[in-house]
């Protein structure tokens, strides 16, 4: 009944409306007991206030329950408990239980009471995590008595933002940055405060030149940006070699030698004035230069021009016909390239005068004239080819050349023009095409190296000693074309063993033969060409003439002096013997006429035709008549 009776009342205190944290009722040796234990709320909240008899105003705060404890003390006195106690004596952990509110020692007897049951004795506490500008930081109590800890919250500090600008991003050449206020504690910006930092743009150095510009492509200047490297390229034309000279009177001349790039194409025109000659000195001495391009606009070049260039140097020359001087070219070791475009019609005086650095040069078919001295002092290293369509030459241009000549004559020539090689050592062999009617006077002159040459069937004349003083040529065929052979035109050609003229010749100039010697032999068909005195003139060759049947005459000075005639045979047909035509011919011996006698006599013989002839008697088909 008294159980039941505890049960009911602590049934009642936990259902009240302010709850005891834990209550327990027990009768044991026939004595009330009587359990307490509180347990942290779950709403309690210390704060910055000291704890201090939390477990009396709990109690007091629950009345009822105390009266119902009370009560129920009193109904089990009054029941008359009779029966003696069995006395228990609890036992306790020395360790302390404890919670929010208190601390205790729990028993260690298995029955549910406490002991030493007080409230925490708290220091003032400790931060233990701080409090930042958007979280709160944690503040730890400790119990002096039992060790126990509670925690509090710090509450969080606010951001507190600087007035001093803090840069984000910051800006570039090119991008927009950006700047804010910045917390002094946290260092967050605040968004409201970014502010956008312009573009700074860039800075850009005064450029350098990472390619020259060259004829054929553009160079660049490069521009760089002193505060990020980026890079700005802006193109070059040869324009800008422009700022390295002055032009006075189309004469160029070098501002300053130590400015000059490594590399200078001299341009064809500064401020509109047409460039036309390079002054004397020009580029003496200019060592740093390592290349230098010469346009086509120039038509001279003064002394000493590249003086004191080395073999490490180069001159690139477009050719538009300039002459030179002696002194062009002295004391210039630097490699030389020459291009000479098909619009160039000349070549001019000294051009390439001891220009030892040029090692080849190409002559287009374009050229038609080459003045004198043009090659002058070139070695046989040196190589010339030539696209040959009739340029004349003077009888110096090829003076002093020595270098190893190539020719090529298109089919569409007509003519060799004089002087054309005249001189020209270096030429050892040549192709004349059918289309080529004549060759001019002097055309291969004093060609010591050429060996053997073919006359095509169109020529019809040869000049005024085109072939003179070849002496090593060994051939030579005259086609059945030529009609005119003129003076000198084979003086001095002691290589020649033998030359044969054809009837088609009309005309023959005088000492055509000066200087052949007995070891040579000159065929002729006669058809009655016209000589002049002085034909067969210090010839001491052997003359062998066939004269073909329907001759009519023979010409006056035919065979004047031709002391290389010992035998002749003159045909029926013929009805005259021109003045002196044997004249000095004093080796003929004998002399045959194809007709008889009384057709012998019939010829009619101009004055002295035999005279100094060795021959007394002509043979005739029907006996001997005297001369």
């Amino acid at each position: 009944m008294i159980a039941d009776f505890l049960s009911s009342m602590h049934n009642t205190c936990q259902q009240s409306v302010f709850p005891f944290p834990e209550l327990s009722f027990g009768i044991f040796d026939n004595s009330l007991f009587i359990k307490v234990i509180a347990i942290e709320s779950e709403t309690r909240h210390v704060g910055n206030r000291s704890i201090v008899n939390s477990f009396e105003r709990l109690l007091m705060k629950n009345r009822l329950q105390c009266i119902l404890i009370l009560l129920a003390a009193a109904a089990l006195m009054l029941c008359g408990c009779s029966d003696k106690p069995q006395i228990h004596e609890h036992t306790f952990s020395d360790e302390w239980t404890y919670n929010a509110l208190c601390h205790w020692h729990s028993s260690t007897c298995g029955h549910d009471v406490v002991s030493g049951l007080a409230e925490h004795t708290l220091n003032a506490g400790k931060i233990t995590e701080d409090p930042t500008c958007t979280a709160s930081g944690v503040r730890t109590f400790t119990c002096s008595v039992c060790g126990g800890t509670i925690t509090e919250a710090v509450p969080a500090l606010g951001h507190v933002y600087s007035e001093e600008w803090t840069i984000d991003s910051p800006a570039t050449c090119t991008e927009d940055g950006s700047k804010s206020r910045h917390c002094t504690r946290c260092d967050s910006k605040a968004d409201v405060s970014v502010t956008a930092i312009p573009a700074l743009g860039h800075s850009m150095d005064e450029g350098i030149v990472t390619k020259l510009p060259t004829l054929s492509e553009c160079g660049y200047l490069t521009y760089t940006c002193q505060t990020c490297g980026d890079t700005v390229v802006e193109e070059l034309d040869v324009s800008f070699y422009e700022q390295f000279f002055t032009l006075h009177d189309g004469i160029l001349s070098v501002k300053d030698t130590a400015l000059l790039p490594s590399s200078l194409i001299i341009p064809e025109s500064i401020d509109g004035e047409k460039v036309i000659s390079i002054g004397s000195n020009a580029f003496d001495g200019c060592t740093g230069l390592k290349e230098i391009t010469i346009p086509a606009s120039v038509t001279s070049i003064g002394d000493n021009a590249f003086n004191g260039w080395e073999s490490d140097q180069s001159i690139r020359i477009i050719y538009g016909g300039f002459s030179a001087t002696e002194s062009t070219w002295s004391n210039c070791s630097a490699v030389v390239e020459v291009e000479i475009p098909d619009s160039t019609t000349s070549i001019g005086d000294y051009a390439f005068f001891r220009c030892s650095g040029l090692t080849e040069i190409t002559i287009p078919a374009s050229v038609t004239s080459i003045g004198d001295n043009a090659f002058y002092g070139w070695n046989s290293n040196q190589t010339i080819r030539i696209n040959y369509r009739g340029f004349t030459a003077t009888s110096n241009t090829w003076n002093g050349c020595s270098a190893a000549i190539e020719v090529v004559i298109p089919e569409s020539t007509t003519s060799i023009g004089d002087n054309a090689f005249y001189g020209c050592t270096g030429l050892t062999q040549i192709t004349i095409p059918a289309s080529v009617t004549s060759i001019g006077d002097s055309a291969f002159r004093g060609c010591t190296g050429l060996t053997q040459i073919a006359l095509p069937g169109s020529v019809t004349s040869i000049g005024n000693s085109a072939f003179r003083d070849c002496t090593g040529l060994a051939q030579i065929a005259l086609p059945g074309s030529v009609t005119s052979i003129s003076s000198y035109a084979f003086r001095g050609c002691t290589g020649l063993t033998e030359i044969t003229i054809p009837a088609s010749v009309t005309s023959i100039g005088n000492h055509v033969f000066y200087g052949w010697n007995s070891n040579q032999t000159i065929r002729i068909n006669y058809s009655g060409f016209d000589t002049g005195i002085a034909v067969w003139n210090n010839c001491s060759a052997a003359i062998e003439v066939v004269i073909p049947e329907g001759t009519a005459s023979i010409g006056d000075y035919a065979f004047y002096g031709c002391t290389g005639l010992t035998v002749i045979t003159i045909p029926a047909s013929v009805a005259s013997i021109g003045n002196s035509a044997f004249y000095g011919c004093n080796n003929l011996d004998p002399l045959f006429f194809k007709g008889t006698m009384a057709q012998w006599n019939s010829i009619q013989k101009d004055t002295n035709w035999n005279y100094q002839v060795k021959a007394t008697v002509v043979s005739c088909s029907d006996g001997f008549e005297l001369l």
